[in-house]
């Protein structure tokens, strides 16, 4: 008798257990208001330098990118990357159109583009660096990042830069 009230008892928790809950319900219009967080936007700083590798006609074309940022720390320099996509000479000025690809020392990565205008008479530029996805904890982060900078007779360029980008998540 014991037995058939075990078997009893096991057979209503299974049969309770197994019920649908409202609570958890597959309604898509529910999920996506689940997965929806508020965007914050935080802070970020960059103190960059460029190591140009290619050129063309004097011009610093691609190469790596070192230095230190806010939620990166030092960047990986041997896989963080520039190539110039787009230039324009409206004397003095030199505009610029470069993309690349920033590696965390953890692997994690966030793809940019910067429009910056170089003034040739004093070697000065400014721009804007735009940040769009990535990986990791830079999986959908989106911002600007305003820039500051010069460049040397090598081509070698560093600059500094603050801005404000979302969704920078926690490292996994």
């Amino acid at each position: 008798m014991k037995s058939i009230g075990f078997l009893f008892i096991l057979f209503v928790f299974v049969f309770i257990s197994c019920q649908k809950d409202e609570i958890f319900s597959t309604d898509p219009e529910s999920e996506s208001s689940l997965k929806s967080a508020e965007v914050k936007m935080v802070p970020m700083k960059v103190d960059f330098y460029c190591i140009p590798t290619v050129f063309n006609e004097g011009i610093p074309v691609a190469g790596n990118i070192a230095g230190i940022a806010s939620h990166v720390g030092k960047v990986d320099k041997e896989k963080s990357t520039f190539m110039v996509i787009g230039v324009e000479i409206i004397f003095p000025k030199l505009l610029e159109q470069i993309v690349g690809v920033i590696h965390a020392p953890n692997g994690d990565t966030f793809n940019y583009s910067l429009n910056l205008e170089l003034d040739l008479t004093t070697n000065k530029f400014t721009g804007v660096t735009t940040m769009n996805g990535g990986t990791g904890r830079f999986e959908n982060v989106s911002g600007t990042i305003a820039v500051n900078g010069s460049v040397n007779v090598e081509g070698v360029a560093s600059w500094i830069g603050n801005g404000m980008v979302s969704n920078v998540g926690s490292s996994k």
